[in-house]
């Protein structure tokens, strides 16, 4: 009886275990959004169950809600390669004397796990480093090519140059003609020997470019707190972090990074409501087949304009729906707010206050006319402020893009960007803009010496503000390099890599 009794307990733990880990092993991971093209919203996602990736997943097992109570329907959700995006990724290996080879060839093994997972037209470069950086495959779609240099790998060295690695290996990536989502996967002790390069280098870099940093921290006879440099670079850069204390750990972070990365699904939503400029918090709830229930959430932002793209060598062209296609010979940007009815209540405030513009445009001409400018040909913003009878402002805060100062319904002093050697034309309306080579931004500059974010400029009708987003080469206005918010106004000429852009009225 007590035999009984024993097995009895046993069966039910058991079941009770299964059942527990089935749940703790359930991860819905939400990697970005892209409103570029809203009310369209896509979110980039990864759902796995026991470490392995889940497929066939069914609509209906989403459901979305956003925060302040808007509306969002869901559409559909497909694998990453069926909609035509892939991936770019550098995988960066540490090989200097602290691997081991025993270390190393389990390295390798998860190594060409992850790369027989990628998708036919996904692209990934090998580097190593120790006394310095070595890439020992470019960027390439072909798996046995990459294995068989994968194969190729050796420990030596004296020293790690990890911090150069790290560096090198975004800017690897750092290239407009590569696939969008882009990843830098690292392996290393954390402890760095190199010179010329610090920890917050590649980190500023990777955010900038909008790279995460997936970093694997192997204990090895260095010192444990140099694991904290592998902490901080993956949760600065939205990556995750892997601690690997024994070899097998080695082919399950390869495994998970893979389900991460490599096998991603797109979920695709339709926003029910128009553009404001504003910041939406999306809740994506996920029921599994068991019932087991997984959130995750995200902010996007949901704009009012149009989008431009243009290449510098190129034709202009609209990075527009396909509902857009009779204005792609058009001359003149024709960047509308979304919103319809807006636009109908704007046009007719505009012809009824027709008369009241073009007398506050004359105003505004001969007041800007009287400033005294300095020595750089710019015009401070207390100045400008004074003779236009606004209040005395002399805290960036007030300026910056985070501000929420009143945004008018009238744009009282309307300016228009002329991109150089494009024949666009972009008025400007009320909230924020972008302006960079990322395909998210309102205003895309398709060129190498353009930063992926580079500047965005914030008004309310009233005042406008220019800001570099802390992009590579700087932005200039009037050949001035500008180090923090500035106002902008008619006849001044911004440069952002090959572009002048002239402020018009």
């Amino acid at each position: 009886m007590f035999q009984y009794f024993r097995t009895v307990c046993m069966v039910s733990l058991f079941v009770f275990l299964v059942s527990f880990n089935s749940i703790a092993d359930l991860n819905l991971k939400i990697h970005k959004s892209d409103a570029s093209h809203f009310p369209e919203i896509k979110i980039y996602l990864s759902l796995e169950m026991d470490g392995t990736p889940i497929d066939n997943i069914e609509n209906d097992a989403f459901q979305a809600a956003l925060e302040d109570g808007k509306d969002v329907s869901i559409k559909n959700i497909k694998k990453l390669g069926n909609i035509g995006e892939n991936i770019a990724m550098v995988l960066a290996v540490d090989t200097s004397g602290s691997i081991k080879k025993k270390q190393l060839k389990a390295i390798k093994q998860a190594i060409k796990n992850l790369i027989l997972k990628k998708a036919p037209e996904d692209i990934i470069a090998i580097i190593s480093f120790n006394d310095d950086v070595y890439i020992n495959c470019d960027f390439t779609k072909d798996s046995e090519l990459l294995i068989s240099k994968l194969n190729e790998l050796k420990s030596g060295g004296k020293i790690t140059v990890l911090f150069k690695a790290l560096y090198q290996g975004i800017e690897m990536l750092d290239n407009s003609s590569f696939p969008s989502l882009k990843y830098l996967v690292v392996l290393s002790d954390g402890k760095d020997e190199g010179v010329g390069f610090k920890l917050d280098d590649p980190i500023n870099k990777a955010r900038n470019l909008n790279i995460p940093v997936y970093s694997l921290g192997f204990v090895s006879k260095a010192d444990p707190k140099f694991l904290d440099n592998m902490v901080s670079v993956a949760k600065k850069t939205d990556g995750e972090y892997r601690r690997i204390e024994k070899n097998s750990d080695f082919f399950s972070a390869y495994s998970s990074i893979a389900g991460n990365t490599l096998s991603q699904q797109v979920l695709t939503l339709n926003a029910n409501f128009n553009g404001d400029s504003r910041d939406h918090n999306l809740e994506l709830k996920y029921t599994a087949s068991n019932g087991e229930v997984r959130t995750a959430n995200i902010t996007f932002n949901a704009p009012m304009f149009k989008q431009v793209i243009i290449n510098h060598n190129e034709k202009p062209v609209e990075n527009d729906s396909e509902d857009d296609s009779e204005t792609k010979d058009d001359n003149i940007i024709k960047n509308l707010p979304d919103n319809i009815l807006y636009s109908i209540c704007s046009g007719i405030i505009l012809l009824l206050l027709l008369i009241v513009i073009f007398f506050l445009k004359k105003k505004r001409k001969n007041i800007i006319n009287n400033i005294d400018e300095d020595d750089t040909g710019i015009i401070h913003d207390h100045e400008y402020q004074e003779k236009m009878g606004f209040e005395d402002i002399e805290d960036d805060e007030k300026y910056s893009s985070d501000s929420s100062y009143e945004v008018n319904s009238v744009i009282e002093y309307p300016l228009i960007l002329k991109i150089s050697g494009s024949g666009k034309e972009f008025p400007l309306s009320p909230g924020t803009i972008t302006i960079g080579a990322y395909p998210e931004n309102t205003i895309v500059l398709d060129q190498n010496t353009v930063s992926g974010y580079h500047a965005e400029i914030t008004g309310n009708g009233s005042i406008w503000q220019l800001k570099d987003l802390g992009s590579t080469n700087g932005t200039k206005v009037n050949n001035n390099v500008i180090s923090k918010p500035i106002q902008i106004k008619e006849g001044d000429i911004i440069r952002i890599g090959p572009f002048d852009i002239e402020v018009c009225m």
